[in-house]
């Protein structure tokens, strides 16, 4: 029975992608610190930002899973097409984490609901988008996720350094997507899905990648330079260098291996940025 429920358990875990569910629920908390609204919000509307973000980013990665069903047929490490859970459960999952996020969404205000409501209409029509054009659908991605952090900033007037955070962010996941678009490039050529990859090959994939991440490190640089103290520029600075370097090992010598360590990097570096933009004074 114990076995059973952690199975049921990681499964649910894979199926919202947890460690980026989390990574999304920090953006607003993000937004509201360098928009200077920070150290102004009470616990209770700190932890309502945190889970609106988790919970629409939970149902959106649940929701995409069921909808890419017939074309993740040969990826069969994803708990839907495993049997571990069924499509029906990912949607009442994914219906429910999302009523929670229009609701919290609601309690704050009307900006608040109409940045959510934009959030869930994208989710809703991504995979309809992707089929159309993979690149287009990337840099939505990229937009859906950094929209975290202009859901936060709206606690205070929208200024140049919340801007430049989204721009970073925005390009910090489509360097992710144009990445993972290398590993399913079977996948996308089966279903005449044009990505990157598919249209010019893994290596232009790859260096795309480098770029996108160079520019998102920069701007994100240039972006918390006043929030950051000399010992967490140093960090910050160390881990965009280590980032940088696994992706150009990927684009130079491209291996599956690699690139599923130069996926897990860009994210934490995104953790990295959102943390400590959400520092104390």
């Amino acid at each position: 029975m114990i076995t059973v429920v952690l199975s049921k358990l990681v499964a649910g875990a894979q199926l919202v992608r947890i460690f980026m569910s989390l990574i999304l629920g920090l953006a607003p908390l993000a937004g509201a610190r360098i928009a200077g609204a920070g150290n102004d919000l009470s616990p209770q509307i700190a932890l309502l930002l945190f889970v609106a973000g988790v919970m629409t980013a939970a149902g959106g990665f649940a929701l995409n899973d069921v909808q890419d069903m017939d074309r993740d047929q040969s990826v069969r490490v994803k708990p839907l097409l495993r049997g571990d859970i069924s499509p029906a459960s990912a949607c009442t999952f994914s219906l429910i984490a999302l009523l929670i996020a229009l609701s919290i969404s609601g309690f704050l205000g009307i900006e608040w609901l109409a940045i959510n409501a934009c959030q869930i209409i994208f989710l809703l029509t991504y995979s309809r988008i992707k089929r159309f054009d993979g690149i287009l659908a990337n840099a939505i991605t990229g937009l859906l996720c950094a929209s975290g952090v202009l859901y936060g900033s709206m606690f205070s007037r929208l200024q140049l350094s919340a801007l430049l955070i989204i721009i970073a962010a925005t390009i910090y996941v489509m360097a992710r997507e144009v990445l993972k678009d290398v590993l399913d490039i079977d996948a996308d050529r089966n279903a005449r899905i044009r990505t990157v990859a598919t249209i010019f090959g893994t290596q232009v994939a790859s260096y795309t990648a480098l770029i996108l991440n160079v520019v998102g490190s920069i701007i994100a640089s240039i972006a918390l330079l006043a929030f950051l103290n000399l010992f967490m520029a140093c960090f910050l600075t160390v881990a965009i260098i280590l980032t940088t370097l696994i992706v150009v090992k990927q684009a130079v010598r491209p291996s599956r291996p690699t690139l599923s360590m130069a996926l897990n990097c860009s994210a934490a570096l995104m953790l990295v940025v959102l943390l400590i933009s959400s520092l104390p004074d």
